[in-house]
């Protein structure tokens, strides 16, 4: 249960991040770092959520 990230958390921290990534995005490298990260804060954003439904529905049955 503890490694379970809130949503509010990742949503600001995309949030920030987006805000951040928008001017970089044109500089190559950044750019494709930038867009790896969103990516994979997406993905933990995703399985972080199907958890959160395993455990609510576990709890129900």
């Amino acid at each position: 249960m503890n490694d379970i990230i809130p949503h509010q958390l990742i949503r600001i921290l995309s949030l920030i991040i987006g805000l951040i990534a928008i001017p970089l995005i044109n500089i190559p490298i950044i750019g494709q770092l930038i867009i790896i990260m969103a990516i994979s804060l997406t993905l933990i954003w995703t399985t972080n959520i199907l958890r959160i439904q395993k455990v609510d529905n576990q709890k129900i049955i």
